[in-house]
């Protein structure tokens, strides 16, 4: 993983100019970005609020549950950190060409057929059960369509670990424990209903995330 000067992932997003903007959560916004060498990536900044309350929580941990895994081509690849003179982290992500499984779902005039459908819910199945079957084990947490994004052959990968929680065993105790993490948390219409104590938190609640996140 690469340590980038923050001067070059200025110039690359014309200064994280609005119009560079791809994509946008609770963390912040992403940038396309092109690097001096020719090379397109995502830049995941935080907000403005974020920055001001030197809350790098979500970015941290991103990189805490990307950076222990081995590469996977069914997970989004981290690239590589930097920090600008305020401390405030950035994230330099792969870039993913073909948006996400939402605009496909949702806002492309062209559904996708159910074999390209099945096709990504078993590409996603794939990066759900190679997490859940890391040493430590890893819950996503926040598995939804917004969240899988496609490459530039339309292979789905899932993306956004802000939220992920690290567990010793299906049944142990987290291995980050920090009160962000220990909270339920995830996005309303695909959260576990059964997830309402930390001590509820399982495989089985990104289970149930991904039978509605794929459709």
């Amino acid at each position: 993983m690469d340590e980038f000067d923050y001067e070059e992932l200025e110039a690359a997003t014309e200064n994280f100019s609005p119009s560079r903007i791809i994509g946008k959560g609770s963390h912040g916004c992403v940038y396309k970005g092109l690097l001096k060498d020719g090379k397109l990536v995502a830049i995941k900044k935080q907000s403005l609020g974020l920055q001001k309350l030197q809350d790098n929580s979500k970015l941290d941990n991103e990189e805490r549950i990307l950076s222990s895994l081995p590469q996977n081509p069914y997970l989004i690849n981290l690239l590589g950190t930097s920090k600008n003179c305020a401390k405030s982290k950035v994230l330099v992500m792969e870039h993913m060409p073909n948006g996400t499984l939402y605009d496909l779902l949702h806002v492309s005039p062209t559904p996708p057929p159910w074999p390209k459908r099945a096709r990504v819910a078993i590409q996603v199945a794939r990066a759900v059960q190679f997490i859940h079957e890391a040493n430590p084990l890893i819950i996503h947490r926040d598995i939804k369509s917004a969240n899988i994004l496609f490459d530039s052959n339309w292979n789905a990968k899932l993306a956004d670990f802000g939220l992920a929680v690290r567990l010793a065993s299906e049944d142990g105790q987290q291995v980050d424990s920090t009160n962000s993490l220990s909270r339920p948390a995830g996005t309303m219409g695909y959260l576990d209903p059964y997830y309402t104590t930390p001590c509820k938190l399982s495989t089985k609640n990104d289970v149930f995330s991904f039978r509605g996140g794929v459709t």
